[in-house]
């Protein structure tokens, strides 16, 4: 008959608990584990007998436990340090570990009762990760209002301007002023317009909740091609998909399939006249994570722009030889910060631009 056999009431001590509570010697080995424990680390009735605590820590968790089941002390231990506890199939768990020292006639046990705090560390990532997230779009939403503000000052001062011209002209009969100045007039409309179907466009960008899932990111750079077709047609544009087929990253769908959509529309729109777009997506996993690529064969920019493409409605090139309200690469470079991901653009003046986004690892 064992020891802890001769004591009754530390058996029903600990196995009457509701939390995972084992009983360990003086030595570190299990005397006795509750159902609880087997449960929660994945043995059997009696697997636990005779094995040393450490079996359900990881290393680094040991290193913190240990010393303190050599002390006889009662102490909580993984309020300010994380310790991560082990099953029997691998997984990882968190754990704190409460101690406290059984002193008999006849031998010193400790009794080990561990709490599983695995799903609450997960909510207060989460939680943090929001915090974050907000911090981040009332940071950017700010910067943003002001350069909006800025820019849509222009085409209202030309709307206000012009339609004071035309008023006179029109009293004065002079059609001729009355016509240019409604085609001003209409045309800072129409740039007033886009640039607020820009500011809409961003703010949803960086204030959307992200639902994060695995994709495959083949399949959805071929359904945006699939969106581009009619475009494709127009402009001959070819896009080469060289991207392993089980390649997966995490992400937020709808904003990748965005931030993709803008890379792909960007190349087509900035191709050199009289010249076929050619677009290579590629993409490869590294120590590092994932490594994604979008180069073409387009018009180029010089290498002092790099970062300045990336800042709403800046454009390097006028209205009028290129459409659009210089959202796109501001709103892809949102979608990377808010992901965690790098982003940078290479290029030389024409001889295309390649854009690299990188993805840091994350296991599904």
């Amino acid at each position: 008959m064992s020891i802890v056999d001769g004591y009754a009431w530390l058996k029903m001590l600990i196995d009457t608990s509701f939390a995972s509570r084992f009983l360990v010697d003086c030595d570190g080995r299990i005397v006795f584990a509750n159902s609880a424990a087997e449960t929660l680390f994945g043995y059997s009735a009696g697997e636990f007998t005779g094995k040393r605590i450490d079996i359900i820590f990881s290393i680094e968790a040991d290193q913190i436990v240990r010393p303190e089941l050599d002390r006889p002390v009662r102490i909580m231990v993984g309020d300010d340090k994380e310790i991560i506890g082990r099953t029997k199939d691998g997984a990882e768990l968190v754990l704190r570990v409460g101690i406290t020292p059984i002193q008999t006639i006849a031998a010193s046990f400790s009794s080990v009762t561990v709490f599983d705090i695995t799903r609450y560390k997960h909510v207060e990532k989460e939680l943090r990760f929001r915090g974050r997230q907000l911090e981040e779009v009332n940071n950017r939403l700010a910067r943003f209002a002001y350069i909006a503000s800025h820019d849509l000052q222009e085409p209202l001062r030309k709307i206000v301007s012009f339609s004071a011209l035309m008023k006179t002209a029109l009293s004065e009969e002079d059609d001729k002023t009355a016509i240019y100045a409604g085609d001003v007039v209409y045309g800072s409309a129409l740039r007033a317009r886009s640039l607020v179907e820009g500011l809409l466009e961003y703010c949803s960008d960086i204030s959307a909740i992200l639902k994060l899932e695995f994709l495959n990111v083949k399949d959805e750079i071929e359904q945006i091609e699939g969106d581009f077709s009619e475009l494709i047609k127009e402009t001959g544009a070819h896009i080469e998909n060289k991207i392993q087929i089980d390649l997966k990253l995490r992400a937020d769908k709808l904003q990748f399939t965005r931030m993709m959509y803008n890379f792909i529309s960007n190349s087509i729109k900035f191709h050199k006249a009289g010249e076929r777009p050619k677009i290579t997506v590629s993409a490869y996993e590294g120590d590092g994570g994932i490594q994604l690529s979008v180069n073409d064969n387009g018009i180029g920019f010089e290498p002092r722009y790099a970062e300045t493409i990336f800042e709403p409605f800046r454009r390097l090139q006028t209205v009028a030889q290129f459409p659009g309200n210089g959202i796109g690469l501001a709103a892809v470079k949102s979608i990377c910060d808010r992901h965690g991901w790098g982003i940078h653009a290479e290029s030389t003046p024409g001889r295309g631009a390649t854009f690299r986004v990188s993805i840091p690892s994350a296991k599904g």
